[in-house]
């Protein structure tokens, strides 16, 4: 008798009867599944093989009585369609082996299949139902994997499909379970015409027990898989024989096309990277173990793409040679720790769990040597798909690539002999985003603030090379947004808000770990071994990364450690193994500007209250654009700055800058070599000339501090003055400040002086009421004339650079703390900068209508009164005069904030 459930005949009348109406309401709920929208009631359902003679048929209908039919037909309200029920992996074996071709069991006991023309997924045509909820939620545009559908398309391919399914003589249903919270799972079906689609769900999903599927019920979410056929092309929306189609409001997948199973796995993580979100649970496309200890980490990366336009599922499951791979299956499964899972995850208030219920491992070059546990798992029931094996021995060739460089092996989780079961796991402790860098300047290891790593979570960063055919070398960037754009469904960035939110709550550090090359890009360089990448991510778990000593790499601000344990110290710091400094500088900022402008189609949305987190991401990308602007500080002050030494030596080169730097283009003749070299010398000049500047700031700012000591020690002499002549009649110069200001405004009632004076003497009263107190006390005696004249000529010693002359400072020269550069500028572009003869030049234009003609000290006290509306106004002014970036603009500002807090 069958022992598999739910058919299992219970003891008693009672028990027989009990099973019989189980079994009739789950034919029942098939039944309704698989209903015709155009008819009222679905195809009559029976359960077992049509080709079983001892079957007997349990017709289950919404009608009352029902005969067999005896004749072949057509029409699908009269036939029957047998259900073969949550099969076993022994059962599913038979049925493939019997039934589709191409199916066969290997050397191993798995079951190597063939999944058709598709080996890969097909993201083109992979659609969404647009409708009043998802056009508002989703992420739709540019960059996004979500591409539209309306209701009306989705139901043409749905009843395509259902009506196919009908057609046949028998479908495969499994009802399985997605995330291992018990809290948070969804029911989900899957209606397959193929016994592989059928045994690959069984190990992807969660299976359920004997008695969870008796109350299983309705499901969340349905799969209508009728990938053996086609769509019609001529429907709306469609450009192939290929659909996946998605309708979130219905909770219904529906495949057309295309035989290639991972379209339901990743179709089901796309279902759940928006029904979690909604009960504010992260979903992760990540991979995840516990310590011994019951620490936890999850692992971000990406795999590469295979051939043909075709998609792999950026799952990995081989070690660093491939060149697309950053590791995350490997470094996810470790012999000394507890595998939660390796690919689908989500974080709740609960903590971490799995959303699956096997692996999907590609098996590309898979050895015993390298990947003992997977190649162990590849057993009795493990579906092996698109592999090439001998005809006589039944043994696979996994270095064949003559089918699919996306060969792959789907087994449940519990072939892992270290798999934590259930797979569930408390808060992490570390998230750990793997990056393979082809370029070869990221270090192997970094420890991340909160913002660079919602930076890199956002950028998902991985390189790939173009192949190893030979002359073939450069390397290619991509960037996969959350290290998963091909499944997220809302944006990216809602994401990153969720994760930084769980980070911060639960005290969860961030790391960046490079796993590919090393001295050099691809084709120079060499891959960083596995042992070492190993011994990093160790001490990650240990705690002992933490301790260690960090310095601060260019371009990227990362914090690298200064030694680990069992990794050499030389290839912590990139620059340390590149032979060629001026090569590796390059490629660094080639890689930095990559990052930029990737990371510009996020920029508009905003993260956190008023966006503040927004900004801090921003900021902890790479200082490319930041580099570059103040590289161009050094020509733009060329002329701009106030001549404190005129005619002497200050130290700066002095060789003219002959060449324009629009020449740096690639002439006629493509002097690539050229172009660099004249970047690289134009950069070395700027660098002195920079440190020479800093030197200089110091000084200034050394004399600052004596100024304001001596200041201070006259404000003392003055204090003691005040005490010693209380009985005098002079007014102290705070009183005499309050009475030059009624003065000025007698002035200007009485029409002796204009508004605009009037207010520039004001500001100099308040600015430099020391001077006032102390040298013109008895101004106020003084008659209108005579008052007014004094007044300007204390102003034209203070602007002269007399007393006070740190306070009438030209304002430029302190906010850019550069002094004069004799350099001839040649380049149009930039004459309009470096004209200081003329008022009309951009700079000046600049300066005056953000500035005016204040000095430093009315700067400063303006910006100390209200510093965002200045921050705002030198932002604002910097965009409008210059057409730069407003992050150019925090440059200029950092070297303002460091005069405002002397």
């Amino acid at each position: 008798m069958k022992k598999s459930a739910p058919t299992t005949p219970l003891n008693g009348i009672q028990g027989l009867f009990a099973e019989e109406e189980r079994t009739k309401q789950q034919l029942q709920s098939i039944s309704a599944s698989l209903a015709s929208l155009t008819r009222e009631t679905g195809p009559k359902v029976v359960r077992g093989d049509p080709a079983s003679k001892s079957a007997t048929p349990r017709v289950v209908s919404h009608h009352h009585h029902h005969v067999s039919p005896t004749i072949s037909v057509s029409d699908s309200s009269l036939k029957f369609t047998h259900v073969l029920y949550n099969l076993s992996p022994a059962e599913l074996y038979e049925q493939a082996i019997k039934y589709e071709k191409g199916s066969f069991i290997s050397s191993s006991g798995a079951l190597a299949t063939l999944s058709g023309a598709k080996t890969g997924r097909s993201p083109k045509d992979k659609r969404v139902v647009r409708d009043e909820t998802t056009g508002h939620d989703l992420w739709w545009g540019k960059g996004s994997p979500n591409i539209e559908m309306d209701e009306q398309t989705f139901m043409v391919n749905r009843e395509r499909a259902v009506d196919y399914l009908n057609s046949l003589d028998k479908v495969f249903v499994n009802d399985q379970f997605l995330n291992w919270d018990p809290q948070n799972r969804i029911k989900v079906r899957i209606v397959s015409a193929r016994a592989y689609h059928s045994l690959f769900m069984h190990n992807m999903c969660i299976r359920p027990t004997a008695e969870e599927l008796e109350n299983f019920g309705t499901p969340d979410f349905t799969i209508y898989n009728a990938g053996q056929f086609p769509c019609n092309r001529y429907t709306h929306y469609m450009t192939s024989s290929t659909s996946i189609d998605l309708n979130l409001a219905r909770r219904e997948m529906v495949i057309l096309g295309t035989q290639y199973a991972g379209e339901m796995k990743k179709g089901l993580f796309s279902v759940m990277h928006y029904l979690m979100p909604k009960r504010q649970i992260l979903s992760l496309h990540s991979g995840c173990n516990m310590g011994k200890d019951g620490d936890v980490a999850l692992f971000f990366g990406l795999s590469g793409k295979v051939s043909s336009g075709q998609h792999s599922d950026e799952g990995l499951a081989f070690p660093l040679p491939n060149p697309t791979c950053t590791g995350k299956t490997t470094l996810s499964t470790d012999h000394n720790r507890y595998l939660i899972g390796d690919d689908e995850h989500c974080w709740s208030d609960n903590g971490v769990s799995n959303i699956e219920g096997g692996c999907y491992a590609k098996c590309i070059d898979l050895s015993r040597e390298k990947e003992p546990d997977i190649w162990n798992a590849i057993k009795f029931g493990t579906v092996l798909e698109n592999v090439v094996f001998d005809e006589h021995t039944r043994e696979v060739d996994y270095s064949d690539k003559s089918v699919t460089e996306n060969t792959r092996a789907a087994y449940p989780i519990e072939y892992i002999p270290n798999a934590k079961i259930p797979c569930v796991a408390s808060h992490p402790k570390n998230v750990i985003l793997l990056a393979c860098d082809a370029f070869g300047v990221l270090p192997p290891v970094s420890k991340l603030t909160l913002a660079q790593t919602m930076y890199h979570f956002i950028s998902g960063y991985t390189a790939l090379v173009a192949g190893t055919e030979e002359g073939i070398k450069e390397p290619q960037a991509t960037f996969s947004a959350c290290f998963g754009a091909a499944f997220i469904m809302l944006h990216p960035t809602k994401y990153a808000a969720m994760l930084a939110e769980k980070m911060q709550k639960h005290g969860a550090t961030g790391w960046l770990v490079n796993t590919g090359w090393s001295g050099g890009r691809y084709g120079s360089g060499s891959r960083i071994k596995l042992a070492y990448t190993r011994k990093i991510i160790d001490a990650i778990h240990s705690g002992s990364l933490l301790k260690a000593e960090y310095k601060r790499t260019e371009v990227f601000g990362l914090e690298i450690p200064t030694a680990v344990e069992g990794v050499p110290s030389d290839i912590l710091e990139p620059m340390n193994t590149w032979t060629d400094e001026k090569a590796y500088k390059e490629t660094l900022l080639k890689l930095g500007g990559l990052f930029k402008n990737n990371f510009g189609g996020f920029v508009a949305h905003k993260i956190g209250k008023d966006g503040k987190l927004t900004d801090e991401i921003l900021a902890a990308g790479p200082l490319v654009e930041a580099l570059t602007c103040h590289i161009l500080l050094v020509f733009v002050s060329i002329s701009c700055v106030i001549r404190m030494n005129t005619g002497e030596s200050n130290g700066l080169s002095k060789a003219p800058i002959s060449r324009e730097l629009g020449s740096l283009d690639v002439d006629a003749n493509g002097k690539e070599e050229r172009k660099r070299n004249d970047i690289w010398q134009l950069f070395e000049e700027a660098q002195q000339n920079i440190m020479y500047l800093n030197k200089q700031r110091l000084l200034a700012m050394e004399e600052l501090g004596r100024v304001k000591n001596e200041r201070n020690s006259l404000l003392q002499r003055i204090e003691q003055l005040e005490m010693q002549n209380q009985a005098t009649a002079r007014k102290d110069k705070l009183t005499i400040s309050s009475e030059l200001l009624l003065r000025i405004d007698a002035l200007v009632l009485n029409g002796v002086i204009g508004s605009t004076e009037a207010s520039d003497l004001r500001r100099l009263v308040i600015d430099s009421r020391v001077g006032l107190a102390d040298d013109i006390h008895d101004i106020i005696l003084m008659n209108d004339a005579e008052f007014l004249a004094e007044l300007r000529r204390f102003s034209k010693t203070i602007k002269g650079g007399a007393d006070l002359s740190l306070y009438s400072l030209d304002l430029k020269a302190i906010k850019y703390e550069m002094a004069p550069i004799p350099v001839n500028v040649t380049d149009s572009r930039f004459r309009d900068f470096g004209n200081d003869s003329s008022e009309r030049s951009r700079f000046s234009q600049y300066i005056n209508s953000t500035f005016g003609n204040m000095s430093l000290g009315q700067a400063l006290d303006e910006i100390k009164n209200d510093p965002l509306e200045w921050n705002r106004r030198i932002i604002d002014g910097m965009v409008k005069d210059f057409s730069w970036e407003s992050e150019c603009a925090e440059v200029h500002i950092s070297a303002y904030e460091v005069v405002k807090q002397l």
